[in-house]
């Protein structure tokens, strides 16, 4: 009875002292065993506040020195103006529902995970550590030098990050950027240990890096220096997405373009297997696409120069207007190993007289017609194939249309021309005698 009566005490005290404190004008201690609730306070030195369980924050709080607030399992700030450097350590949650303000220096670590769903504000840099997984909902992040974030396992963000100086992230699992616009003065770099998927815009003063060591899925608006290098161990995927300053690509496995993709500098795509372009690019520089065995062709493909190296390349036909091409302004090559495949898409439509531009160069060097082979053609159409020195077209003839023959038809018919006027000669000869 007697220590519950002592803890009823000291807790009346607290609360006491919370309210007096309002209008502080030294260095302020606050320790609560259980709980502790800041409640618009006044400070105009530093703040150390101590929770062995929880603590929230009442109304708004303003702290002209350093703020030092250590809290056993969870806290939940809501309006709190620290003027100088500020320390937030908890064991297990930390929620950012409000306001949270910071002269100088803000270090934010939670032993479990963190929620940020309002507004951070820092005058000089940011560094967050959780153990766990961290996640934001419209959240405002600026940050007067540099942010560090460093998350245990998943990371799942959206609103808005502006930063003085550079930008990192590391997730130990999944990163996910859904809305999200980041502006950095220098350099921003997105790490993730399994799966990193990015959807918004982001300019960064110098470059931008993204890698995940399983899949990456990158899309939007991504405006830098010094150009974007995207990595994936395993398959990379580029949705709509436009690069000011380059991009260069790689995936282990596979690289696929999915959603258009331009870009004003040069663009280098390498996947270690099959790269597919299925939607337009279009690229201001040099275009560089190497694939360690296929490289498909489904869009518009443009760039002031090309290079592609792969086993194979296929050009896939989906409709009459819709198909594989490369449009270059100037020198394009190529170095296929194993062949060149046009391939007609199921149930494409047929017509008499369809005419494609399969490659456009001012000048085209790596491709011969031997190389071509037509897969999927309905057998009442034929083709002919015209390989010059600046371009590809592919031809179709309807074969009841009887405008032309089959490819290899005219020789054998010169064959058996020729066959019957030499056995007609003959004939007349031995006439004679």
């Amino acid at each position: 009875m007697k220590s519950a009566l002592h803890l009823k005490f000291r807790l009346m005290v607290l609360a006491l002292a919370c309210a007096m404190l309002s209008s502080a004008r030294a260095d302020v201690q606050l320790t609560a065993p259980e709980d502790l609730v800041l409640a618009s306070l006044d400070v105009s030195g530093a703040l150390v506040a101590s929770a062995g369980r929880d603590l929230s924050t009442s109304g708004s709080n303003v702290v002209t020195g350093n703020g030092l607030l250590s809290v056993g399992r969870d806290a939940v700030i809501g309006d709190l103006t620290i003027g100088n450097q500020l320390d937030l350590t908890t064991g297990r949650q930390l929620s950012v529902v409000g306001l949270l303000v910071s002269g100088a220096t803000t270090t934010l670590s939670a032993g479990e995970g963190l929620q940020l769903g309002g507004t951070l504000l820092t005058g000089t840099a940011l560094t967050v550590t959780v153990a766990g997984s961290a996640t934001s909902s419209g959240a405002v992040v600026s940050v007067g030098s540099h942010a560090s974030l460093s998350i245990g396992s998943a990371l799942a963000f959206s609103g808005a990050i502006t930063t003085g100086q550079s930008f990192s992230v590391l997730a130990g699992t999944n990163a996910s950027f859904t809305g999200t616009a980041v502006v950095s003065a220098t350099a921003s770099l997105i790490s993730a240990g399994t799966d990193l998927a990015f959807d918004g815009s982001l300019q960064a003063g110098t470059g931008f890096g993204a890698s995940a060591a399983n899949n990456l899925h990158l899309a939007g608006d991504i405006k830098t220096g010094s150009g974007a290098e995207l990595t994936a161990g395993s398959a990379l995927t580029l949705g709509a997405a436009t690069f000011e300053g380059g991009v260069t690509a790689t995936g282990g496995t596979d690289l696929a373009v999915v959603g258009p993709v331009g870009t004003d500098g040069l663009a280098t795509l390498q996947a270690g297997s099959e790269l597919s372009v299925e939607a337009d690019m279009d690229v201001g520089g040099t275009l560089v696409l190497t694939a360690g065995t296929k490289a498909q062709i489904a869009g518009t493909v443009h760039g002031n120069r090309l290079a592609l190296s792969a086993e194979e390349l296929e050009f896939l036909i989906d409709t009459p207007s819709v198909y594989g091409t490369f449009q270059v302004d100037d020198v394009a090559n190529f170095a296929v190993a194993n062949g060149i495949v046009v391939s007609f898409a199921s149930g494409f439509g047929f017509v008499d007289g369809q005419v494609f531009e399969l490659i456009v160069a001012d000048a085209l060097s790596g491709v011969t017609a031997s190389q071509f082979s037509i897969e999927n053609l309905d057998p009442l159409f034929g083709y002919t194939l015209a390989v010059a020195d600046d371009s590809v077209r592919l031809s179709l003839f309807s074969r009841d249309a009887g405008r032309l023959p089959e490819p290899g038809v005219p020789s054998l018919l010169l064959l058996a021309s020729a066959a019957l006027l030499w056995s007609r000669r003959r004939a007349a000869h031995h006439g004679q005698t």
